[in-house]
């Protein structure tokens, strides 16, 4: 995180236009958000990544609880604290359709976000 835009093309993490279309001061791809402000804000880990305590696509909401204690919902999921300035994003959906999300639902994808992103965030499923 905080990467520069011309270090994040660097380590290959975006295709080679990224950052030729800026909205808003900052650059958008599908697994990468740098801001003009703060550099590398967020960053969706590849679908096989898992976290350090084992968390990774497919992983059910109890498995995020159980591994991440202080986890708390958001609209997209639970996100979790990953040091401290950055937390992780564990995107899933409500296979009830509710608001609110069940242990057996599973994460679908995983981000960490930067504390103070000033982008907008965006759907990076």
């Amino acid at each position: 995180l905080g990467m520069t835009l011309d270090e994040v093309k660097a380590t290959g993490m975006a295709p080679a236009d990224f950052g030729s279309e800026e909205r808003e001061g900052c650059w958008v791809s599908k697994d990468v958000v740098v801001s003009q402000k703060l550099g590398l804000v967020l960053i969706k880990l590849p679908a096989d990544a898992k976290t350090s305590k084992g968390i990774g696509v497919g992983s059910t909401i109890a498995d995020v609880k159980r591994a991440y204690s202080g986890a708390k919902e958001y609209r997209d999921g639970f996100e979790a604290r990953l040091g401290d300035h950055a937390g992780y994003g564990f995107i899933s959906y409500s296979k009830a359709k509710s608001m609110y999300f069940a242990d057996t639902d599973e994460v679908i994808a995983i981000k960490i976000i930067a504390d103070g992103a000033d982008c907008a965030m965006v759907d990076l499923r």
